[in-house]
């Protein structure tokens, strides 16, 4: 399935992803119409951090690229995580530029980075700070080689990136968590919730309780770890618990 992120459909989009590489895929696509093509997703590294690659949560990049960075101990002086650590406005930046944070850091690790950028084609980047529910600090990185890029693109690229990484957080805890399936009478009863009906329009087809139902319905928002209905079946949905 080829999902393309677009700001005016977000929910409907999202709705119909239903894996970590599916939100990397739609997000590679739309970063494609702005002539991005490295593309990261990565929860923000603590300042003891030595490895990137234990924080990368989804990433366009080669395995390679992320090897050497980490091999080169890159990330123990990067002036780029340490600028998301302490701010929660969008960083634009170039090889060419020198900001408060660059300025602490020596020429010689200044130039090892715009070396290493320089070597995998990246000439420029944007960051923007995000954060999910559970408020885990995250940051969605797009880096390539092309010029200045339009406030209005940059706001567009800022809402999508705030919404899949509040995706990605929830299906990396999905992915991670044992499998707790929905019994067959849950997964009845919820079908129902989806089609529009009330509890008691569903005790009534069923031949139960409305207590029966509630029940059910909220045995089901615990196993999938949701707080009302309408996540329920949207994550049902997702996931295709449901159909």
């Amino acid at each position: 399935m080829s999902i393309k992120l677009s700001q005016n459909s977000l929910a409907k989009t999202l709705g119909q992803i239903q894996s970590i590489s599916e939100l990397g895929e739609a997000l590679r696509m739309t970063a494609e119409e702005f002539d991005i093509e490295k593309l990261v997703v990565t929860s923000v590294p603590a300042t003891s951090s030595r490895k990137l690659s234990d924080h990368v949560m989804w990433s366009s990049l080669s395995p390679q690229l992320i090897y050497d960075y980490d091999q080169q101990e890159m990330l123990s002086y990067s002036t780029h995580f340490e600028a998301l650590r302490q701010s929660i406005q969008p960083r634009i930046w170039r090889t060419d530029m020198v900001d408060e944070y660059v300025i602490t850091q020596s020429a010689q690790n200044i130039e090892r980075t715009r070396e290493f950028l320089f070597d995998n084609h990246i000439s420029m980047g944007f960051s923007f700070p995000v954060s999910c529910r559970n408020a885990t600090k995250g940051a969605v990185m797009f880096m390539g080689d092309r010029g200045e890029i339009d406030e209005l693109s940059l706001a567009y690229l800022h809402t999508i990136s705030s919404y899949a990484y509040d995706l990605i957080c929830e299906l990396t805890k999905e992915e991670s968590r044992p499998n707790r399936s929905l019994t067959k009478r849950e997964s009845e009863i919820l079908t129902w919730v989806a089609n529009g009906k009330t509890s008691a329009e569903i005790s009534l087809i069923l031949n139960v309780s409305d207590h029966t139902v509630n029940a059910h319905l909220h045995s089901a928002m615990k196993k999938m770890d949701c707080v009302n209905r309408p996540q329920l079946v949207a994550k049902a949905l997702r996931l295709g618990t449901i159909s």
